[in-house]
């Protein structure tokens, strides 16, 4: 079995979008330090969370490896919101 951490990951919930439609959940990217963002490309998807808490434990973060998160908003019809800035983490 791999070593691995947990990273806790905590964002501000997004201002209403234009359409007044309410946070539905989330899409959590993460992207090796070395990677291009892309989120148009679905390999980085780490998680998708049907709820609208903003916090997310990875649980498969492993130790020495720097990482690139990356979030965006859903709304009910599954709307992807712009992308937030990218937070590197580097795994203790």
């Amino acid at each position: 079995m791999p070593n691995t951490t947990k990273v806790q990951l905590k964002w501000d919930s997004p201002l209403l979008a234009r359409d007044k439609e309410p946070v539905y959940g989330y899409v959590i990217y993460r992207f090796n330090s070395a990677d291009k963002i892309n989120t148009a490309q679905p390999d980085n998807i780490l998680h998708i969370q049907y709820e609208p808490t903003p916090i997310f434990i990875d649980a498969t973060a492993q130790p020495g490896k720097t990482y690139l998160y990356v979030i965006t908003a859903i709304d009910r019809t599954k709307n992807e919101s712009d992308r937030s800035p990218a937070i590197a983490v580097t795994v203790q």
